[in-house]
């Protein structure tokens, strides 16, 4: 109970609400239901700082980025791993791919890996969910 004297123990099933935080980062976002309107309702976000994560048990990013290796599909992966020498458009199909320098890596392993827990935070599993066992991709990005 909080000092305003209500009981907030009940749920209250017209907010959803989404918590993210990595240092030095906390975000919190809410989202109120309309009463009436019986649409679906997902909504999940994560807040990531771009930063070096090696340590004693990854020295090198390369030894963190494979630590994560299991938590995405090989597609996914691949895509991690490699860019594409030429930007993507409707009519033309990405045919080279070339090896990311390891700050491209992480930040690319950043995007994927935020966009997989507010999905499953959106579906209210969370880290629930085996992240393996469902691939996303990037309109605009990851056509062709």
């Amino acid at each position: 109970q909080l000092d305003d004297g209500v009981d907030h123990s009940v749920e209250d099933q017209r907010m959803k609400v989404s918590v993210s935080h990595q240092y030095p980062w906390v975000c919190i976002a809410q989202q109120e239901l309309i009463e009436g309107v019986s649409l679906p309702c997902y909504f999940g976000m994560d807040v990531v700082v771009f930063t070096e994560k090696t340590n004693q048990y990854t020295p090198t990013i390369t030894d963190f980025l494979t630590s994560y290796k299991d938590s995405f599909t090989p597609w996914e992966w691949q895509r991690i791993q490699n860019r594409s020498t030429q930007p993507p458009t409707s009519w033309l199909r990405r045919t080279r791919k070339d090896p990311r320098g390891d700050n491209e890596k992480l930040r690319e392993f950043f995007l994927r890996w935020a966009i997989k827990e507010a999905y499953t935070k959106a579906l209210g599993l969370g880290l629930g969910l085996d992240f393996d066992s469902f691939e996303t991709r990037l309109r605009g990005i990851d056509e062709g």
